[in-house]
């Protein structure tokens, strides 16, 4: 039996592995018999460890889609560990939706990364099928992205979390910024390709097409998170050090760039959304 704890430790070990061995990084964990919170993110500075109850722990994660469900709340966790989010003391819910909307995102990278060069994670895939490819991969998260939705997302109460339907909408993002970093642009045809399946999968495809995002909100929280990042990494490279070069395009955690920078950024990325036949107004 594949179970939660089996899962969890996998991408663990995996993370572990995208960092240089002399860097020393390792994922603080705790497994606990509560099962008030699937995981979360807990302590800060030297104490920070990734807590998981007892619930998730013995979980049976025994089909593709609930190894990926496994994985992408784990993810989640991970990105609040990567970034130290608990080094920064929230002033306002704003500071709460910006932080938890990049775990979301960034979250959403790290599993892209995860099930793509992750050696234990991609072990446990294989033994449940060892024939997988593109599409079942895909409608797997899909199946995964939507239990989340219904059984975590909607279920949690708490109003300075991004409503339900954008936290689904962050992962999406995050998890084609992932290709994109990947691959250094975002190919039209296979971009729209993977979030038709994920979607369909989810049987989102309706609220994803037809609730609206309240823009103001999550530009402001957008805004936010760069700051209180800057803020975290304080003159250091980066939050997370030790990052094997491979993987630095991918998962670093540096957020001092220049006006420029960010502007060049954002303009390469707008002309690769509306090559994809969605078009932005954001202002530069």
């Amino acid at each position: 039996m594949i179970t939660g704890k089996n899962v969890a430790d996998a991408v663990f070990l995996d993370l572990e592995s995208f960092f240089f061995y002399a860097s020393k990084f390792k994922v603080a964990r705790e497994y606990t018999d509560q099962a008030r919170e699937n995981a979360s993110y807990v302590g800060s500075g030297n104490n920070a460890r990734i807590k998981m109850s007892g619930e998730l722990r013995n979980y049976d994660a025994n089909s593709l889609a609930r190894v990926f469900l496994v994985a992408i709340v784990v993810c989640h966790e991970c990105a609040h560990y990567l970034n130290r989010h608990n080094d920064f003391v929230d002033n306002d819910e704003m500071d709460f939706m910006a932080i938890e909307n990049w775990a979301d995102y960034f979250g959403a990278r790290i599993f892209g990364v995860i099930i793509t060069f992750g050696k234990n994670t991609q072990k446990i895939m294989k033994k449940i099928d060892p024939q997988l490819d593109q599409e079942m991969v895909l409608k797997e998260i899909g199946g995964a992205l939507g239990d989340i939705y219904r059984h975590i997302y909607l279920q949690n109460t708490d109003p300075r979390y991004s409503p339900a339907i954008d936290r689904v909408r962050l992962f999406n993002a995050g998890f084609t910024s992932f290709f994109y970093r990947l691959f250094g642009e975002l190919k039209p045809g296979f971009t729209v390709d993977v979030l038709l399946k994920i979607g369909r999968a989810a049987s989102l495809s309706d609220e994803l097409g037809t609730k609206d995002v309240a823009w103001d909100k999550q530009s402001a929280a957008a805004k936010k998170m760069g700051q209180i990042h800057q803020k975290i990494q304080g003159k250091q490279p980066a939050i997370t050090l030790g990052l094997k070069p491979r993987y630095i395009p991918l998962l670093v955690t540096n957020y001092h760039l220049s006006g420029d920078e960010i502007k060049a950024n954002k303009q390469i990325l707008m002309n690769q959304v509306e090559r994809i036949g969605i078009k932005v107004d954001w202002e530069l």
